[in-house]
Parts: structure tokens; sequence; C-alpha cells
């Protein structure tokens, strides 16, 4: 499918049924990433929806995280692509909410790197969650209980980002 048919046949429907869902019940929440999709769907709302939205927004039933335009890609990304596409959802969010996401999110991401945690850090962020991890890592993270960690890009005079 095309990110049109996505949006038509899916996404539209979901996010209509999370806004109804958490006008429904205060104690639900809801996480939003990405905004391209979610921009869409908020251009074709009428004002009382906006008005339910920015209210849940205001409560902290709906959260943005990450923010970007799209889920930044890791693997190949120049810092031009990553700025662009996190600027201009968090535009968008700043714009009709008055807010900017301070964690970050990449549940699919093939890959991490240490440039990618210093941008966030620059941007504002406070946290990152993923999901992939190597799975010799993984489990030796999980039998050491350290599946948390604090990830600190450390960038050396000339060799470039390296963690620590």
């Amino acid at each position: 499918m095309t990110p049109e048919d996505y949006y038509h046949t899916k996404v539209r429907d979901i996010i209509t049924s999370v806004v109804e869902a958490l006008n429904a019940d205060s104690k639900r929440r809801f996480s939003q990433t990405e905004m391209y999709y979610f921009e869409r769907w908020w251009n074709e709302q009428n004002q009382t929806t906006r008005e339910n939205v920015r209210k849940l927004v205001d409560s902290g039933q709906l959260e943005f995280i990450n923010g970007g335009w799209v889920a930044s890609d890791e693997a190949t990304p120049s810092y031009e692509e990553i700025i662009l596409n996190m600027m201009t959802g968090h535009q968008f969010l700043k714009r009709n909410f008055g807010v900017v996401p301070k964690h970050a999110w990449h549940a699919d991401a093939f890959g991490h790197s240490a440039a990618m945690v210093e941008l966030f850090s620059q941007m504002g962020f406070h946290s990152i969650s993923f999901a992939r991890i190597n799975d010799a890592e993984k489990a030796d993270r999980k039998a050491n209980k350290e599946l948390e960690f604090i990830w600190k890009p450390e960038f050396e005079s000339d060799s470039g980002p390296s963690t620590s």
C-alpha cells in the first residue's frame, strides 16, 4: 500500500478510535510518535474535535513522544535529514499544541548510532527508548538486570563519535 492508502484504510480509523477511547475514560493514556499521519488526521477534524484533542494533550492523556515527521532512519541518514525530520514534526506540535517532545522512541530501528543520541540530546530529548538490540547483548543485559542504561555519546577530538 502507498502511505495514502495506508492512511485511508487503517490509520485514520485508529487515531479516531484512540481519541474516542481517551475521551470516554480519563484513566486511559496514549503516546503518539510520528506526525505524518497525525497531521493528516488533524487537518480533517472540526474545531470541536481539535479542542477535545488539545484538552487530552493538556491533561496528559495524549502524549507526543519522538514527534518527528516519520520515524528517524538510523541506518544511513545524514545529519540534515535527521534534523529536518524532527524539525518538521516538532513545528507542527509547537504550533498546534504548544509542546515539544522530551522523550524519543525508536521501536523498529535497525541499529542505533552515537550520532543519533548526540543529536537527540542537543534537540532537548531527555531519554530514548528502543526495542531492537543485539540478541547476545540483550541476554547479557537481562541476566545482569541492566536493560536500562544511560547512553552518553562522547566525542573524541577528530576521530568521531564513540559511546560509553
